[in-house]
This record gives C-alpha cells, structure tokens and sequence, in this order.
C-alpha cells in the first residue's frame, strides 16, 4: 500500500473516499457518499422497472423492433 485516503481508479472508474463500489458480472458502479440512504428506494424503482420489462419481453406482446424503445423508458 502506497497511501490511503485517496482516490484510486479502478477499470477506468474513479472510487473516492467514502463511496460505495459495487460490481458484479455486469460490470462496475459507484455510488457516491452520502446518498447511501436513498438506495433502497431506488433498488425497490429499479426492480419494478426492470420487472415490468422481463414481464414484456416473455408475454406474446413483445415485439423486438420496440425492445430499444421500452428499455429507454
């Protein structure tokens, strides 16, 4: 270890003090310090979005020319 309490680059993405990486295997988020509050809210509008659109996608309305459409909603 070099220093500590700085920021660091990690695959390109700039983690300073206090904020909350989260990666996976869809790739690498930041989350910035002091919003850590809201994130259960915004997981919740998330899930339901992403609910809605997987419910689209299985359902014989689905329509592959309008995916790109429904997925900028």
């Amino acid at each position: 270890m070099v220093r500590a309490g700085v920021a660091v680059q990690v695959c390109g993405l700039v983690i300073r003090p206090g904020d909350l990486p989260h990666g996976g295997e869809n790739g690498l988020l930041q989350v910035p310090a002091g919003v850590e509050e809201k994130l259960p809210q915004v997981v919740d509008a998330v899930r339901s979005r992403e609910r809605r659109l997987m419910g689209w996608v299985s359902s014989e309305d689905f329509l592959l020319d309008r995916l790109r459409d429904r997925m900028l909603e």
